[in-house]
């Protein structure tokens, strides 16, 4: 099994995951092959736009000046803040999750 990248004549990327399978007769002899390919293009594209947008927003979310804090639902836990919230609290990061 194997991931496979191309280009097409028009220049578009590509990506196949591949499996490769021998068929054998009945002495186990190999006398053909069988391949079967999945398109992966669409998924490895949406992944990329997937990890573009989570760049941008951890960017925002760690550079905004005012302290932001993610809590869980249930309990209220902080599961993450960013780093201005030592400058507005006056304890590190670290202190509050």
């Amino acid at each position: 099994m194997s991931e496979e990248q191309a280009v097409t004549k028009d220049g578009t990327e590509t990506y196949w995951l591949v499996k490769t399978s021998p068929l054998k007769n009945d002495k186990g002899e190999v006398i053909a092959a069988m391949e079967m390919s999945l398109d992966l293009t669409q998924m490895k594209s949406l992944e990329r736009e997937a990890r573009k947008s989570e760049e941008k927003y951890r960017i925002i979310f760690n550079t905004i000046p005012n302290p932001v804090f993610v809590l869980n639902a249930q309990n209220l836990k902080v599961l993450d803040c960013n780093e201005s919230v030592a400058a507005v609290y006056g304890s590190p990061k670290r202190r509050f999750i």
